[in-house]
This record gives structure tokens, sequence and C-alpha cells, in this order.
């Protein structure tokens, strides 16, 4: 079976959103931080058109109808005063995203925001970032910020970048046309394989290392092993003595008590 027809659901319930859906049509917002810029120019402060006053004003906390956008550096109080909101100059358009929240989250009436990630098409990418290595570390799952989407469809072949991950408000899902948004579901290892990939990302393994020494007398589990679906050894050690290599996973081992 390829990759193509594993990966990704054959005739999803059109009812409800899902993780890992890839849905089109969903403004994404783009922040200063994501460009090249200098310490100066992050920031694009906003500010009333035509004042001659650089202080912020008080009509800020209800959006003026005609602002400009002005470098950090040539306003000094920006960002000075804790209580107000500083508005800031932005770009957004509409694209494909993924949705990387829980499908629980989804369904839940009191989450009021949900994490989203950028779809972006391969052929996008510039040369030097589509070299035969890159490509195939992207497409072996071994790059764990990007998560390969194969062609299928009206869809190129893809990744969901994690590292630009933002949220947005639960109502541009809308839920009465989740035919018209879905682009294409994962599938139930589709969407394993995500959830795995977001651990890896964003969770570090715990435990104590092959060289720490055991804090209190008893039994151990190597968490290393437990991760990467290998059968865990549960050992007794003694406090004192050094933990050593697990019998498995060597000086990868990741000891954590378990009684």
């Amino acid at each position: 079976m390829s990759l193509e027809v594993g990966w990704y659901e054959n005739g999803p319930d059109l009812t409800e959103f899902s993780q890992g859906d890839v849905l089109r049509g969903i403004p994404f917002p783009t922040w200063p931080t994501f460009q090249s810029a200098n310490h100066d120019e992050k920031w694009a402060i906003l500010r009333p058109l035509r004042s001659n006053k650089i202080s912020s004003q008080s009509s800020l906390k209800v959006l003026p109808n005609h602002l400009e956008g002005r470098a950090q550096r040539d306003v000094p109080d920006a960002f000075s005063n804790l209580d107000r909101v500083e508005y800031i100059m932005a770009s957004c358009r509409i694209r494909n995203v993924m949705v990387l929240s829980k499908s629980c989250s989804l369904d839940n009436p009191k989450r009021k925001h949900i994490i989203i990630a950028p779809v972006i098409a391969i052929a996008e990418l510039p040369e030097e970032a589509r070299s035969s290595a890159k490509l195939a570390g992207l497409r072996d799952g071994d790059i764990p910020h990007n998560f390969y989407l194969p062609a299928i469809r009206d869809m190129n072949e893809s990744f969901a970048d994690i590292l630009m991950a933002t949220s947005i408000h639960r109502t541009f899902l809308d839920d009465n046309n989740v035919r018209g948004q879905l682009v294409v579901r994962l599938s139930p290892s589709g969407t394993m394989q995500l959830q795995m990939q977001l651990a890896e990302h964003f969770g570090t393994q715990f435990g104590y290392d092959f060289e720490d020494s055991c804090p209190k007398d008893g039994w151990y589990n190597c968490s290393a092993c437990f991760h990467t679906g290998r059968q865990a050894e549960k050992r007794k050690f003694t406090a004192g003595r050094p933990f050593g290599h697990c019998s498995v996973c060597g000086e990868d081992a990741k000891f954590v008590k378990v009684e």
C-alpha cells in the first residue's frame, strides 16, 4: 500500500473537523518576527495618521480609522506602558493549513482557539531547499518540525511547518461547511504519526541518564525504550549506584522510577 493511500482517510466524516485536517481558505497571519529584520525594525508600530505626537494616545484603545506604520526605533515609547495595547503591522493571506489541536478540543465549545500550521507546497520552496538529501529527509519524517504530506487529488506534495504554528479563533472553522473547507483528512495511522511527531518536536524525554546515580532504592523503567515502542525492561536499582547502560538502548537510556 502506497503512502498516499495509507496516509489519508477514504470517505471522511463531513459532520465535524479532526486533528490533522488540511483545510483550505483559512486566513493565516505572518508576524514581522518571521521575516529577516534588524533589531530596531522588528515591529512596525501603528499610530494615528498625520499626527505630530509620538507618544501614544488614549484613542489607540479603540482602533482609529487612519493609521500609519512607524519603525519601532522611531516610536520612543513603544511597548513602554504595560496597560496599553500596541497595534502592529502584519500580513495575512488565505492559504491551506493543518489543524494541530486535538479532535477533542475541536469538539469542546469552551475551547475558543485552535492551533494551526501553514501547509507549504514543496514546489514553492527555493531551489536550495529542494536538494535530494533535504527532500529525502522530509519524506522519511526525519525533520521533526516538518510534517510530510504526499500529493493527493488537488493538493501537491507538501508539508505542514510546525515551527510556524499559530492560534486562530475557533469560528474560522465553519461546522456547516466541513466539505467546503476540507482538502484532505489524515487516516488513523497518519494521525498517530502526526501525534508522534508533535510529541518529538515539543517534548523532551525525561529520566536519569546512564551515568547518573540512583537517588532512591526502587524499580525503574527506561522511558527511552517506551517512547520508541520497544519493550521497557523493569529493573531494580540501589540508591547511590550509577544506573549504567540500558540492556536495550544502551547509552540512550532515560530511567524513571515506577515503584
